[in-house]
């Protein structure tokens, strides 16, 4: 049921964009954090209850595809095709927006078959690729952005953002084995400033929270491969 809320949540987002357009991102980045919610606690309530199983592990991926693959993709198109007014570059970056879903399956096929990700990820998880996506296209939208990028820019961030969800650099995964500071130092630093850039600046903080997450993931884990030298 939980991981049906999450691919409910995609689906209901496509259809708001494809109805409203650029009017709808608001009300689809609520959205896409319910989904996150969703999707962080289904396998938490399925090995509580002890429920796991393989067609669950294929749902889940089949949902986070639709959720965090497919829908970032229709935004960025969607909010190409309204920066197209506005230059004139040709029509066919708009179609860049295509890598994050075809990459976020792969990301997923992935993840799905490796046994190395059960305490840390190797590539960007497609969530948090799709909530840095999804909130820097909202924040683009925005009455009075800071900085709007044009679509040159956005094809270098879907490029970037696809090659990062496949790529081979080790990311922290935020699960505790224990509590300790000293075994979990990325993972509090992540969650305390997380923490602190909401509630400070909202919504509009999670792209910086998102690009925080892979910077301490490369941080942490070049100390690791100091201190083993």
């Amino acid at each position: 049921m939980l991981t049906a809320g999450n691919l409910a949540c995609g689906i209901l987002g496509i259809l708001l964009v494809l109805e409203h357009g650029v009017s709808a991102f608001p009300s689809v980045g609520y959205l896409v954090l319910a989904a996150g919610v969703l999707d962080f606690f289904d396998g938490f309530v399925a090995r509580l209850l002890k429920s796991t199983s393989a067609i669950g592990k294929d749902l889940d991926s089949l949902a986070d595809l639709v959720t965090f693959g497919v829908l970032p993709t229709i935004m960025v198109y969607t909010w190409c095709q309204h920066l197209a007014k506005f230059d004139e570059y040709s029509l066919l970056m708009n179609y860049s927006a295509i890598s994050i879903g075809i990459f976020s399956a792969v990301r997923l096929a992935i993840f799905n078959n490796d046994t190395r990700q059960s305490d840390q990820f190797f590539g960007v998880p497609t969530p948090a690729n799709a909530f840095f996506i999804v909130f820097l296209v909202i924040s683009q939208s925005s009455p009075i952005p800071e900085f709007v990028f044009t679509r040159v820019h956005w094809l270098l961030i879907t490029a970037t953002s696809s090659f990062l969800l496949v790529s081979p650099f080790p990311l922290i995964a935020l699960k505790f084995k224990d509590y300790s500071f000293g075994n979990n130092w990325p993972r509090y630093v992540v969650l305390i400033i997380a923490i602190l850039s909401l509630l400070f600046f909202s919504f509009s903080a999670i792209p910086g929270i998102i690009l925080l997450y892979i910077v301490i993931s490369f941080l942490s884990n070049s100390i690791l491969k100091w201190k083993n030298l």
